[in-house]
């Protein structure tokens, strides 16, 4: 059956995806919850941006759009992604 249309633009209701990296760190994945400029604000969990922060804990964070892997929009593959900016 269909698949969820992906892209590499991002888009907010879109799940960011990271691919593990050439350092053994593992893949990592997030939700858009916002998109200003070049950047998107993530909403995810098990992101530790310190040692000290606590692990199972959604984080909200601002970070690169290009540094994603990619995007998986939400949707009918046929109504592509629904690109906003606020």
């Amino acid at each position: 059956m269909g698949r969820a249309p992906e892209g590499s633009r991002p888009a907010i209701g879109a799940i960011a995806v990271y691919a593990p990296d050439a350092r053994g760190l593992p893949g990592h994945v997030g939700y858009v919850a916002a998109i200003s400029g070049s950047r998107v604000l993530l909403d995810d969990s098990d992101w530790r941006p310190t040692p000290w922060s606590p692990w199972r804990q959604v984080h909200e964070h601002w970070v690169a759009a290009s540094a994603a892997s990619g995007y998986i929009y939400g949707g009918p593959a046929s109504g592509g992604p629904y690109l906003q900016e606020r």
